[in-house]
């Protein structure tokens, strides 16, 4: 992780002392992300379990995703540059109670790409422009779980829960349509898509049982837990040249 940090932030110095023309972009969306085997598990563990008399779940489908990047002008059209973001999963959960037991839990899950990548711009127009950009790096995923537990016949209520950490490479690509609002400042509409599949995660903290620091989080089967950052991006933005 650290050694991926250092190598991006290099490529950031050597593009900010090579070139002194290009723009800075932030930006703020919606995003999917392909948490099936996620979903599976939430599955299992409450609507499919047998075991609660009424239970419910809602899937990690939903994400917010926001951000910002430094491009640097090679040549008039095409820049270079690093890319920060941060994808929140809206939470997933399932709910279950029976005659003994009732349970709340909680999936949070997040990630945060550290990417470098290049765009072409395309004037169409005097305030018009189409970009394409494409970017690739690291993913660090983030996992919460949090199970708040009620023994109906005493009342006593405990709280678990389990930390995760992970990572993987990846990339996203996406168009933008921008229209001039000032001689310097641009506003983006942005549709693109990302690939992102971390394959696994390990427990950094924990009080849940079955489970100790260093463990690899399993999904219902025992087997190893994929969480998949993976969909389809839609936003907006603001870029402003220098």
């Amino acid at each position: 992780m650290k050694k991926v940090l250092i190598a991006l932030f290099s490529l950031f110095l050597l593009s900010a002392t090579a070139f002194a023309e290009g723009n800075s972009n932030f930006f703020i969306g919606y995003t999917m992300v392909n948490m099936a085997n996620v979903n599976k598990t939430i599955a299992d563990w409450s609507v499919d379990s047998g075991f609660f008399s009424t239970s419910s779940k809602s899937d990690v489908t939903n994400s917010l995703y926001g951000g910002f990047e430094v491009m640097f002008r090679i040549v008039p059209g095409i820049d270079i540059g690093p890319r920060v973001g941060y994808i929140w999963c809206l939470p997933g959960s399932g709910k279950g109670e029976n005659i003994l037991f009732k349970m709340d839990r909680t999936y949070s899950y997040s990630a945060i790409p550290a990417l470098f990548g290049a765009s072409f711009t395309l004037p169409i127009g005097k305030s018009v422009n189409i970009s394409a950009e494409a970017f690739g790096g690291y993913y660090f995923g983030l996992a919460n779980v949090t199970s708040n537990d009620t023994n109906l016949l005493n009342n006593i209520s405990d709280t678990y829960y389990y930390n995760g950490y992970g990572g993987n490479f990846g990339g996203e690509a996406n168009i933008k349509f921008g229209m001039r609002a000032t001689k310097t400042t641009t506003f983006d509409i942005t549709l693109g898509y990302r690939l992102a599949n971390i394959p696994r995660m390990t427990v950094t903290s924990c009080d849940w049982s079955g489970y100790t620091a260093g463990d690899v989080i399993e999904n219902s089967d025992n087997q190893t837990m994929v969480f998949d950052f993976s969909g389809i991006i839609a936003g907006i933005s603001l870029t402003s040249e220098f």
